[in-house]
């Protein structure tokens, strides 16, 4: 079961960066239609969301942060440097402290620690209020 999830969670990152890639190469057809600022933050926005629930589902197993990392899109504004930091997370406390560090995150921080540890579900509700 642990390799699918691995597995599914790999897939989505490669989906995300794909559609990153394909954004960047297309950005000028886009533009007309547009901001390069608004496609790019929504991609950022669900890269950054990916990572926090891959950190969220992989607490509390033995999945390693080099593992973890692996499982992360090279997107979003945690890459690369905040996604480091992330895969080292083994509890919502690290996960917490971790993103309170940074102003653009310290908002879902301060919702992760008033929420229950059923939170992988509230995820994509607690960030998009937030962010």
């Amino acid at each position: 079961m642990q390799q699918f999830v691995e597995c599914c969670n790999r897939i989505q990152s490669e989906k995300l960066e794909d559609l990153y890639e394909l954004l960047v190469s297309l950005s000028q057809v886009f533009v007309a239609v547009f901001s390069q600022v608004s496609h790019q933050s929504l991609l950022h926005f669900e890269a950054d969301k990916w990572v926090i629930n891959i950190v969220i589902s992989t607490m509390h197993t033995d999945i390693s942060a080099s593992d973890k990392r692996k499982l992360f899109p090279s997107c979003g504004q945690f890459y690369p440097n905040v996604q480091t930091e992330l895969a080292n997370c083994t509890d919502f406390d690290e996960l917490r402290q971790t993103l309170d560090k940074y102003r653009s995150t310290s908002k879902v921080a301060s919702r992760l620690a008033s929420s229950s540890p059923e939170i992988y579900d509230k995820v994509e509700s607690v960030l998009l209020y937030t962010l």
